[in-house]
């Protein structure tokens, strides 16, 4: 086993935890040889130095935290090849206490500072609103159940 790529690996970890795909992406970039890498990867998963299951978990509630849904969280973990089901994303939400619609209804606050006076003003604000909440996953319709009846 490649002694160097071991210490950065721990080094690594000694930080946060990280993914199999992320520890590997990161050695890639040191030049490390596919072998080299599988058997440095394959050490630290024996001796429970890399925790995928643990660094999922943080990922998910990180992500969570910052306002995004189940369905972006998916598709996010998917891009790091973490593929887990929505009722494990639901799971750990629950436990976290994170609901949708507080988490939906805390950001359109976080966009809807004051009344809207004209409708022009009133549709820019709404559109604005969508558009901010759409980039986090959440539906039309789940945006449009909780918007404030002045943007209606």
């Amino acid at each position: 086993m490649n002694k160097e790529a071991y210490n950065y690996c721990i080094f690594l970890l000694s930080k946060r935890d990280y993914s199999r795909y992320k520890i590997k992406q990161k050695l890639k970039t040191r030049k490390y040889t596919e072998e080299e890498i599988e058997e440095v990867i394959n050490y630290l998963v024996e001796n429970t130095y890399l925790r995928e299951e643990q660094y999922t978990k943080v990922r998910i509630k990180s992500l969570a935290y910052r306002g995004y849904s189940s369905s972006y969280i998916k598709r996010k973990l998917k891009e790091e090849q973490i593929f887990v089901e929505l009722e494990f994303i639901d799971t750990i939400l629950d436990d976290e206490h994170i609901i949708k619609e507080e988490s939906i209804e805390r950001l359109i606050a976080k966009k809807y500072k004051q009344e809207p006076k004209s409708f022009e003003e009133k549709m820019k604000i709404k559109n604005r609103i969508l558009r901010f909440l759409i980039s986090k996953g959440y539906s039309y319709n789940d945006i449009l159940n909780h918007l404030p009846k002045a943007l209606k």
